[in-house]
């Protein structure tokens, strides 16, 4: 048997693994670093390049036209990421600066000054002279040190020696104010501070209270005969110009031939304000108290506040103007009968400054009248108009009204209050007036079956009311609207048991607080409604066979011969009670019959009450 044996193989350690990582890592850094800074130096010898050949074209361009250009000539062209910028500023030097994108904070220039040196580092560098003109006329500085490298802007200030006032800056780009900054410097600079000789006179206004001075102020270095400016006086609100200290009143103002310093003050005033027109006045009484009231009083562009002075006579009280006050009313009590209460009220504009005398009064009075109670009391079987409280001395309507089937009979009560059904009552005291009332002479006491009860001594005519106000309009008249049968509460049963025993399920209630008009006109029970606009009903059976027995007495005026047939107060239940009801017949003597609800011809209606 033959045994093969393999060697022992053992691979790396972590540690092995990691040194090794750790040695890649390095070595790649090492790398990248140099990678990095291999293409920096491309791009600085890049920049330097174009450098040369930028300075190369301005060179060629001055050998063709005597000076340098202020750009880099068109026919050079710059290298990818790489921007030159510069030029000549006077034609006889120059400078140019460049700056790869990739690297901006990398910048180099070259001059012709030492353009044989190449490319320096650093930005091009420019100078800032500062001149006098004329010279002892003042000082000029600068806030930094000159030379200033491209793009700086440096503050220039001049300062002009006494007798002298700074007028201006001369030199390109150096404009502006006797201290201020210049533009960004892209080439070198002479900047001249101009300062003329101080005039003999200057020229002040000053604004006194309440207002203000507008245009150039002061105004010095103004020439002998030489002229000012305008300024304009500007009140304040409220406030009007009046003149100035040396009692010109010309505004705006400007001082001509001037062979003096002038210096004058301008006064203002509140502006006066006119009075506004007198308020209109209202008293207005309620109950105890009386308020006086009116609209408020315009006063265009100011405020109004009001006074007010409240009299009372015969009694002399007079309260004096009390005010002001910014409300439209006031109120008094005015309780006391015999006096009169008046207000007046003025009114007043105002502003911060000022306030317009006060307008003229307006006012109105009320006068406190004596008053009495007027009490009317109805008695049994009617009513009366209401009562209440009047002034002295008037007259008030009293009215009596008598319910359905009463008369009016007299007024009981105070002085005055005796006399006809309707009349007037003067009220000098309080007064109470009863009006008494008792049956009308139309219904005739009850005999027989009817004892305790009254008959109307007529039909129902055409010119009686229903409850709606209008007239019947015709001597015969419906027992209902419709053919159907009667309801409740207008209808109950077992009011008319005798006459015939079958009628005693449904008859009108003899109760006239029963509502028979229902909104309708006709009402919708045409007779009772009728009878009972007159303080009565329609008559049971039995009380028409009763009234039939002594029709003599009941003024023997009810229906000839062809119309003596009489609504009962009972349907027909037996026949047909959607659509009858019982009549009866004072010329067949007695006979009882039925008629349709809403027949009308020869069907009349006498009532009863009671």
């Amino acid at each position: 048997m033959m045994i093969k044996r393999f060697g022992n193989k053992q691979g790396f350690t972590i540690i092995e693994m990691l040194v090794v990582i750790a040695i890649i890592g390095i070595l790649a850094a090492i790398v990248v670093v140099s990678y990095s800074s291999w293409n920096k130096t491309i791009a600085v010898t890049q920049i330097k390049n174009d450098l040369s050949e930028a300075s190369t074209a301005l060179e060629n361009a001055r050998n063709f036209n005597d000076i340098y250009p202020s750009t880099i000539p068109s026919t050079f062209k710059a290298s990818t990421d790489i921007t030159l910028t510069g030029g000549s500023s006077d034609g006889i030097t120059y400078c140019i600066q460049a700056v790869n994108t990739k690297y901006p904070s990398d910048i180099y220039h070259i001059d012709s000054a030492n353009s044989n040196q190449g490319a320096q580092t650093g930005a091009c560098t420019y100078s800032l002279t500062l001149a006098i003109n004329p010279v002892g006329g003042g000082t000029a500085s600068q806030s930094g040190t000159s030379p200033y490298s491209s793009g700086s802007t440096p503050t220039i200030t001049a300062t002009p020696n006494s007798g002298y006032a700074f007028s201006s800056w001369s030199g390109t780009n150096c404009n502006g104010s006797a201290s201020h900054a210049i533009p960004a410097i892209v080439a070198n600079m002479t900047c001249t501070a101009n300062f003329i000789i101080s005039s003999n006179y200057t020229l002040t206004y000053t604004a006194g209270a309440n207002g203000s001075i507008t245009g150039t102020n002061p105004q010095p270095n103004i020439a002998s005969g030489g002229s000012g400016t305008a300024v304009t006086a500007v009140p304040a609100t409220y406030y009007s110009f009046v003149n100035w200290s040396d009692s010109s009143t010309a505004n705006p103002r400007t001082d001509t031939n001037v062979v003096a310093n002038i210096s004058v003050t301008a006064n203002f005033t509140p502006t006066t304000i006119s009075a506004p027109s007198a308020p209109v006045v209202t008293a207005n009484t309620v109950g105890t108290d009386t308020t006086w009231s009116w609209p408020a009083v315009s006063c265009p562009g100011n405020s109004v506040r009001y006074q007010y002075r409240y009299t009372i006579s015969p009694s002399a009280y007079d309260s004096g103007w009390i005010g002001p006050q910014a409300g439209t009313s006031v109120t008094f009590t005015t309780s006391t009968a015999g006096q009169t209460y008046s207000v007046a009220i003025q009114a007043q504009c105002y502003n911060t400054a000022t306030a317009s005398s006060w307008s003229a009064s307006g006012s109105d009075s009320y006068t406190r009248i004596a008053t009495y109670i007027l009490t009317i009391v109805a008695g049994s079987n009617g009513t009366v108009n209401t009562g209440g409280t009047y002034d002295s001395g008037t007259n008030q309507l009293i009215t009596a009204i008598p319910n359905g089937g009463y008369q009016f009979s007299s007024w009981s009560g105070s002085t005055g209050c005796s006399g006809v059904q309707s009349h007037t009552i003067l009220m000098d005291a309080n007064k109470s007036c009863t009006a008494n009332f008792g049956v009308s002479s139309n219904w005739i006491a009850g005999v027989g079956n009817m004892v305790g009860k009254y008959v109307y001594n007529r039909d129902i005519i055409s010119t009686d009311l229903y409850t709606t106000g209008s007239t019947v309009g015709s001597a015969t008249i419906a027992w209902k609207t419709s053919r159907t049968a009667c309801g409740n509460p207008q209808c109950v049963t077992g009011l008319d048991p005798d006459y015939p025993a079958s009628a005693a399920a449904y008859s009108l209630v003899a109760s006239n607080a029963v509502d028979f008009a229902l909104g309708t006109n006709p009402p919708t029970y045409p007779a009772r409604d009728a009878c009972k606009m007159l303080g009565g009903r329609l008559p049971t059976e039995n009380q028409l066979l009763g009234m039939q027995s002594y029709r003599a007495t009941y003024g023997n005026n009810f229906g000839p011969y062809n119309d003596s047939s009489y609504w009962s107060s009972t349907e027909w239940d037996t026949y047909n009670p959607t659509v009858a009801a019982w009549t009866w017949s004072f010329y067949n003597l007695g006979t009882w019959g039925n008629a349709y609800k809403d027949d009308v011809g020869f069907i009349r209606a006498r009532c009863v009450r009671g």
